[in-house]
Parts: structure tokens; sequence; C-alpha cells
């Protein structure tokens, strides 16, 4: 009941441990679903708040540029170059006022009539930023003005990096025209900018040009993936902290600012702790399972297995015949099944009973025939021996049992009459031989053996069992017999022999008389010739 015991233990502790993993893989995965959409949606928010804030920024250039672009003093400044107003207005201190970079007067015949540049970080004077012209010309769309009260903003991509770009018509102070010109202000998106904004939105913030060929590889990456559909992507730097990048488009409506900007991961954080507790409790509630369950089984199901258990072993111990009934209480599938026990110990006793009649039975005809019965194991070994054999040769049952029988057959028989039984009893055949076994008194009689294969009632082979008989008196004859025929075959060979002989003498008796013959007539007709003469 052990193996049975800790089977059931492994059992239960594995469907626990299976089904507490899959609800907690489930219940995270879903959790971590949720909470990983709330971090991205959150994502979303900072950076369109990132986008809107840098777009504020944008209108407010716009704002400090309308005060300057509807004043009487640059309208007709536009017009006449008067160096008091750039002595006056346009100077380094009035861009630093400003907050602005640059600069710039283009009047409505495309010429730039005054621009100022300062560097953002020592407020020196500088040249214009490189590639910002290209934009200025006759035509183009930052100094082109359907009427007195259009305005272009946004973003513009030069060769030293993105800028922040506002222009307008020069009208007069009350906002009539003809319009004369244009003014354009230019505020830098450098490093300083950066740290400036990134202290407004309080999340690290970068910004690199769309089209700039020198990009990092991180921002090559999210550029991949950005688009005017898709003007958002982020990407997860480790547990505590996301990497967002975002896309405006430039002044021209084409994708012109990346931006890049690191936001801490806080909900990932809380789905992690959450998920932490939700796995304590999840273990507790797996190992409360678990240990009521194996309580339960072992109260309604292992202890009385192991009554069962302690039961059967008796029988099979005592055979049945000593053993009381089982009383197990109950009425499932347990209770009927000691009752069923119940019944196959009454039937095992009567079965027992009925063997050993039936063995007693047997015992005494093999112990009263004159017959000598031997019975072999499935191994081969002798392991009975009858009455008769043990009278036959004066032995102790405990001496011939096993293979102590083979000391009592002759010396020169024993290897054949092994021999025959081992390879019948290696093809499960029948066999018969003949060998001389010693007799108590210490002669050897001849002895026909005949052994054949038994087997249980499901086929199960057994063994051998056999029968060995006297034929000492029956060889005798038969060797007389045997010696009587030699002796006539010998006569017979005498006669034949004698008849061969007598054969010979009669034809050589017909050839003397030939020879006889033969010579008396050549006699006569000798002495013929000596008459005529």
């Amino acid at each position: 009941m052990r193996i049975i015991r800790n089977r059931v233990f492994f059992l239960v502790s594995l469907i626990v441990a299976v089904t507490m993993t899959v609800m907690f893989l489930v219940t995270s995965y879903f959790l971590m679903k949720g909470f990983g959409q709330e971090e991205v949606s959150r994502a979303n928010e900072e950076a369109n708040r990132a986008t809107e804030l840098l777009s504020s920024q944008i209108d407010q250039l716009n704002l400090k540029l309308a005060d300057w672009a509807q004043w009487d003093d640059s309208y007709e400044f536009i017009q006449d170059s008067d160096p008091d107003y750039i002595k006056s207005n346009v100077n380094n201190e009035a861009l630093k006022i400003l907050g602005i970079e640059s600069m710039i007067f283009v009047n409505d015949e495309g010429r730039i009539v005054q621009s100022l540049s300062i560097d953002p970080e020592t407020g020196t004077e500088m040249s214009l930023p490189r590639g910002l012209e290209e934009h200025l010309r006759k035509g183009d769309f930052l100094v082109s003005h359907e009427d007195v009260k259009s305005a272009k903003k946004g973003v513009l991509n030069l060769d030293d990096g993105p800028v922040m770009v506002a222009s307008q018509p020069v009208v007069k102070s009350d906002g009539e025209g003809p319009a004369k010109g244009t003014i354009v202000f230019v505020s830098y998106l450098d490093k300083k900018w950066q740290k400036d904004f990134t202290g407004i939105i309080h999340f690290p913030f970068s910004v690199a040009s769309f089209r700039d060929p020198r990009l990092s590889r991180e921002f090559s990456q999210a550029k991949a993936g950005l688009s005017a559909d898709r003007p958002v992507t982020v990407t997860e730097l480790n547990d505590e902290t996301l990497a967002v990048f975002g896309l405006m488009p430039d002044v021209y409506g084409e994708p012109g600012l990346l931006f890049r900007m690191e936001i801490s991961r806080d909900m990932h954080q809380q789905g992690m702790r959450t998920l932490y507790v939700f796995a304590f409790l999840l273990a507790a509630i797996g190992l409360l399972f678990f240990f009521s369950l194996s309580s339960l089984l072992r109260r309604e199901v292992l202890a009385r297995l192991e009554q069962l258990s302690e039961v059967v072993s008796e029988i099979r111990l005592s055979g049945g015949s000593k053993i009381p009934h089982i009383s197990i209480s109950g009425d499932d599938e347990i209770a009927q099944l000691a009752e069923k026990i119940n019944e196959m110990v009454d039937v095992l006793r009567k079965t027992k009973l009925r063997g050993e009649e039936s063995e007693r039975r047997f015992q005494t005809i093999a112990d009263t025939t004159p017959i000598m019965i031997w019975m072999s194991d499935k191994t081969g070994l002798f392991t009975y021996l009858n009455k008769g054999w043990l009278e036959y040769t004066g032995r102790e049952f405990d001496d011939v049992i096993g293979e102590g029988y083979m000391q009592d057959i002759h010396i020169l028989d024993r290897e054949k009459a092994v021999a025959a039984y081992r390879e019948a009893f290696e093809k499960r055949r029948p066999f018969r031989t003949e060998f001389r076994l010693r007799r108590h008194d210490g002669e050897y009689r001849y002895m026909l053996g005949n052994g054949v294969p038994y087997y249980a009632a499901l086929g199960e082979f057994l063994g051998y069992v056999g029968v060995c008989f006297d034929i000492q008196d029956r060889h005798a004859v038969e060797m007389k017999r045997e010696e009587r025929i030699e002796e006539v075959e010998k006569l017979n060979a005498v006669m034949i022999s004698r008849e061969l002989r007598m054969v010979e003498l009669k034809e050589e008796v017909k050839r003397l008389r030939k020879e006889l013959d033969e010579m008396g007539a050549a006699m006569s007709r000798k002495k013929s010739g000596r008459s005529e003469k």
C-alpha cells in the first residue's frame, strides 16, 4: 500500500501543482496583458501630452511673432530699412527676451532685408542656421501668405538639426495690409531646449530629425515603426522604464520630428506586485487544497484499502482457510469490494478443501501403485518421486529430489537418459527412453521411462510428469531371442557356406571329367596313328 499511497499523493500533488500553475499562468497572462494595455495607453497619453506641449510652444512662438508682424514700425522698416529700428529692436537682447535664436525679415520680393541669429548657449551673434535661407526664397511656403491673417508655424528640419519656426506677413498695427513682407522667428530644439522641456514634462526627452541620415540605432529602429497613422511606438527598456517614440509632422505636413521620452513603468510594477500577492495566495490555497484532499483520500480510501490489503495478504499466506470475513462499513465501491473478497474467501476455502482432498487421493494412488511416478517443475528439477521409486531405490525423498535421482542411473546410461529428457523438455514434447536403474540391493535393472509436459488450466507450462517400468524380464527375453536369432543366423551362414562349397566342388568335378575325357580322346587318336603306320 505504500506504493499506492505514494502514487496517490504524487498524483494529487501533481494535479494541484498543474492546476495552480495553469491558473497562475492564465491569470498572469490576462492580468499582465491588462496592465500592459494600460501601460501602453498611458505611454500614448504621455506622448500626446508631449506633442501638445511642443505644439503649445510653437503657438507661443507664433504669438510672440504676432506682436512684431502687426506693428507699424515693422511695416515701415521692411520697406525703408530704417537703421534706428534695427538699433532699437533687432539686437541680441531682444532675441534673449523673446526666447528665440533667429529673426529674419523678408520683403515682398523675397529678399532678406535683415536677419539676426545668436548662439543659444553664449548669446553671441552668429550666422543663420544652415539651410534656412533655402526655405525663404520668393514663392516658398514660409514666405507665401494668402492673406494678412495667414500664419505658418511648425517644425522645420535644417542641416544643423530641427527647429521651431513661425512665419507671418508684415502688416500695420490695426491688421490692415497690404502685406509688405514676412517676419520669421526661429527657436532651436537643441540640448538646452531639450533639457528645459524635460523639466516641463518630467520625463527625459530628446529629439532628432526624421530625415537625418546619422540617426542613432535606437531612433532608426523606432523610425521603421512610425507613420502618420501610427505616430507613437513603445519599447521596453527594462522592468522599470519604457522608451516612448513619437512622430510630429513638420511645417509642410510631412514627417519631420522624431522624439524620444522615458517614462517609468508604474503600471507594470503594480501588476508585478499584484501578481506576487496572487501567486502567494494561490500557493496557500493549493497547499490547503492538497492537505485537505490528501486527508480525505487517506481517511476514506487509502485507510480502507490498507485494511483490505492486510486481509488479502493474510489470505495469501494462509490460503484463505483461517481468515474471518472482512467488515468494512459503507455502501460505496470499497465496501462492495470487501463483500466480493468475502465471497472469494468462501470459494477459496471450498477450492482448497477440494484440492487437499484431490491431493490426498493422488498421493494415496501414487504411493500404492507399483509403478514409479515422478514430477518436475518448470525449471526441469524433480520435485516429486512416489513411494514406489523410493522403495525400489532404497533412498530417502530428500536424496532424490532436484537432480539426486541421477545417482542411481547406470553410469553408461546416465548421459543418454538425461539428454533425452533435456531435449524433450526444451521442445515441450513427450519422450521415451531406456536406462538401467540400481535397485536397493545394488542390482541394475532395465527401466522404460516415459514423460509428458503438463500445463495449468490457463495454459501455463508447469513441468513434466512421468512413469518408469521395470522391463528387466522382457529385456532378458529379448536378449535370449536375439541370441537365438544370432545362432540361427550363424548356422545359416555355415549351411550357406557349405552349399556354396558343394557347388564349387561339383563344378570342379565337371571340369576334371571334361579334362579326363579330353585326355582319353587325345590318347585314342595317338594310338590310331601308330597302328596305321
